[in-house]
């Protein structure tokens, strides 16, 4: 009898599983320690991590003490990376570091596409931080994040 009851509801239950599936879950960050987990997430990276950054306004925060750590544990886990960053100083010498550091570096041009916010794409999440405002949001959705990898590996491709 419980298995004629489960069958009655499995249609209704098959149909709830395929709503959340579709619909994207997101989670939002707070605060340094917020970023942090967020940073930490991308470290799940099955493949690579596609990365948007002005790397510049990065530097200037407390990400700068965080990053060290974060690089250290990416080679640990052999998770490569492809960056797009603005053009500057300490992007040259992230591009410098790449080959150690499993990253790709492109850079885009300085203008008009100014950016501050770090967008990070991997498995089926886009993470997206603003440092200046110390919030951030982890978006995990199969179609949002295919999308998202094919605009960056349009820009990429065409990032020198």
């Amino acid at each position: 009898e419980s298995l004629k009851d489960l069958s009655s509801v499995l249609p209704e239950l098959l149909s709830l599983h395929q709503q959340f599936v579709a619909t994207p879950q997101m989670s939002v960050f707070y605060g340094k320690e917020g970023i942090i987990q967020i940073m930490e997430d991308s470290l799940t990276a099955e493949k690579e991590i596609l990365c948007w950054s002005n790397v510049e306004v990065a530097e200037s925060t407390f990400l700068s003490e965080y990053h060290p750590t974060y690089v250290k544990k990416k080679i640990q886990r052999k998770i490569p990376s492809k960056c797009l960053f603005d053009k500057g100083t300490y992007a040259r010498h992230l591009k410098s570091q790449s080959k150690k550091q499993l990253r790709e570096v492109r850079f885009i041009p300085e203008s008009p596409y100014k950016f501050e916010n770090e967008i990070n794409i991997y498995n089926d999440k886009v993470s997206i931080i603003s440092l200046k405002d110390e919030v951030g949001i982890i978006i995990q959705n199969k179609a949002i994040a295919d999308s998202q990898r094919a605009l960056f590996y349009l820009a990429f491709e065409n990032a020198k």
